[in-house]
């Protein structure tokens, strides 16, 4: 119980400290819309795209970008606590996989939940993104039985390279009832 408690106390100090750090907001990053032909999938353009080539067809036909102004996003289930991430360019038709892209833009980020000694490192993530932003978030969970803390990653995305720097990093914590 007292190890809960000296996380309990160093998570709030490092919220505290956050807390006086600029936010990061996806208008900060704001992008045109492609409004120009959406180009076929590119199915030679990553494994993902012939792996799962009728789930990223169905995202791609059904929806308007999601993300920077041309891509579409995909996820889909790969096992338990698992889930995979894809973008789409709509002007290239080419299939990226986001969750590695996210992950090589953290490799080296100064948090991880690994930092905090909750007992269970069971990792999962979400991305939270704007049709109209560079700006992709990564809300990772590192929970435990006690509490559910997260690791935000603020990740922007550059379309030249095609890949993402990592902005920011913090951690948020909700008490389960």
């Amino acid at each position: 119980m007292k190890s809960i408690n000296y996380v309990l106390v160093g998570l709030t100090s490092l919220l505290a400290l956050q807390a006086h750090a600029k936010e990061v907001t996806f208008k900060d990053y704001t992008v045109k819309l492609y409004n120009g032909k959406k180009s076929p999938i590119n199915y030679n353009s990553h494994q993902y795209a012939k792996a799962f080539k009728t789930l990223i067809q169905q995202s791609y036909q059904s929806s308007n970008p999601d993300f920077a102004g041309s891509y579409n996003t995909v996820s889909w289930g790969c096992g338990t606590a698992c889930v995979n991430y894809a973008m789409i360019d709509r002007r290239t038709g080419n299939v990226y996989a986001l969750a590695d892209l996210a992950y090589r833009a953290r490799k080296n980020a100064k948090l991880t939940c690994t930092d905090l000694a909750l007992g269970s490192n069971i990792t999962t993530s979400d991305f939270l993104s704007k049709k109209d932003s560079r700006l992709m978030i990564e809300h990772e969970y590192c929970g435990t039985d006690d509490t559910d803390v997260y690791l935000d990653h603020y990740l922007l995305w550059n379309d030249k390279t095609k890949s993402f720097k990592l902005l920011d990093q913090k951690f948020n914590k909700a008490t389960k009832k």
